[in-house]
């Protein structure tokens, strides 16, 4: 249990908490910055953490919050009486260049991602911060600095989830007490603006403009198959596509941890059928791979899709290779069941509505086109539309009509009447 000291001075109150740590008698210093109601509840904060420290218990998470909210000099502070242990990374460049060296099952394309937005925090951050300095506050405005330099929601999105990463990382390796970016919202993902259709008039274009049987193969993959370019095109083997069943099986680097994702099995479409052909007739006898004249997923494809876009007289669309796998998921899902379209494209529900469905011009177009008649006339007869009359030719019928009328007109007031037909009554 602490206490409290507290002490006049020229510039204040000047306070004092005492408290043991394995009965071991220690202070904790707090000058004259704080009103008795704030070292109040930082006593009560130092109690926990002395629990935790004598127990090797956890603490609270307002007690989280607290350490990740903590001024530098309240932390030193914390650290010097014992209640905090000292960083292990004394800088936020030691902490970044211990967690990309770990060893982990990280793929390269994944680690580029977090090189990238290590540049990006280095360019709001100093480099020989303390770690255990940096605040959630410091989090809002890194991330208001990536959007006043242009950066898009999808992209502030992911900088501050693998931010958080490194920081939930440090949490494990007790760098830090607690993640600061905890809270933080990172934004969408999605990215309207850069969805795009590509018709199929326009692929027929590209394929005219292509300068090999190469690059008609590897657009045909992409527009007609949906498959991920260069993840998933390069390693499709000759292995891999059955003429016989007609069918391409699919290597998928990004969902291969994903419990029965490494692969998939999907149609080849005519369209498709015909340019492996001809790929196939073109190619040695000896090629592994169906798409042989690329075998680096870093070499420079979009330069060389540039040109053939600028002779295919196209303008240029935001995401030159994804748009193409966006196009045909679009078709795909539009024409075929959604289990079906799920298991082609190799994404679930939730993702295809978020990143790659869209409302096409030929929807759009198709919406407008006059409906069919319903009937030759236009219009439904009328006694399709009211009941029949029971009483139409019969005599006895005529006279229960006059009868039922009386009644309603005599036991009916005339407020509560309501507009009846003699023929629904009966």
């Amino acid at each position: 249990m602490s206490t409290m000291e507290t002490r006049k001075n020229r510039n204040g109150i000047n306070i004092k908490i005492r408290f043991s740590i394995n009965k071991q008698r220690r202070r904790l210093c707090l000058g004259s910055k704080y009103t008795l109601k704030q070292a109040e509840k930082i006593r009560q904060f130092v109690d926990e953490l002395a629990n935790a420290r004598e127990t090797g218990g956890q603490i609270s998470r307002s007690a989280s919050g607290f350490i990740s909210e903590m001024t530098a000099d309240l932390r030193q502070r914390f650290v010097a009486c014992g209640l905090l242990d000292p960083p292990s990374c004394k800088t936020i460049r030691e902490l970044w260049d211990r967690f990309l060296s770990e060893p982990s099952d990280r793929k390269d394309s994944t680690l580029t991602t977090y090189v990238t937005c290590r540049k990006r925090f280095f360019a709001f951050f100093n480099a020989d911060t303390d770690p255990c300095q940096i605040t959630k506050k410091d989090g809002e405005e890194w991330k208001l600095f990536l959007v006043k330099h242009g950066y898009a929601e999808a992209s502030v999105a992911g900088s501050i989830q693998r931010a958080n990463s490194v920081l939930n990382w440090a949490v494990e390796q007790e760098i830090i007490p607690s993640n600061p970016f905890r809270g933080i919202r990172r934004g969408s993902f999605s990215n309207p603006g850069r969805q795009f259709y590509v018709p199929m008039e326009w692929y027929e274009k590209l394929l005219d403009a292509c300068p090999d049987q190469c690059w008609r193969t590897l657009l045909a993959l992409c527009r007609i198959g949906g498959l991920r370019n260069p993840s998933e095109t390069l390693l499709l083997t000759w292995q891999d596509v059955n003429f016989t069943d007609r069918s391409v099986l699919v290597h998928s680097p990004k969902t291969e941890h994903h419990p029965g994702k490494a692969t998939r099995l999907i149609p080849m479409f005519p369209r498709l059928r015909q340019e492996l052909e001809c790929q196939r007739g073109v190619s040695p006898q000896s090629s592994f791979y169906v798409v042989d004249k690329w075998r680096d997923t870093a070499s420079n494809m979009r330069t060389h899709f540039q040109r053939i876009i600028f002779r295919a007289g196209l303008p240029e669309w935001p995401r030159l290779f994804q748009n193409l796998r966006e196009s045909r998921a679009n078709e795909l899902w539009s024409d075929y069941p959604e289990h079906v379209a799920e298991i082609w494209m190799g994404h679930s529900k939730p993702i295809a509505t978020r990143h790659y469905l869209q409302v096409t011009e030929a929807q759009f177009q198709k919406a407008l086109e006059p409906e069919p008649a319903e009937t030759e006339q236009g219009t439904y007869p009328e006694k399709d539309l009211e009941p029949k009359d029971q009483f139409r030719g019969h005599k006895w019928g005529q006279k229960l009509r006059k009868t039922i009328e009386k009644w309603v007109k005599l036991w009916i007031p005339k407020k509560q009447r309501r507009t009846l037909k003699t023929r629904h009554i009966a």
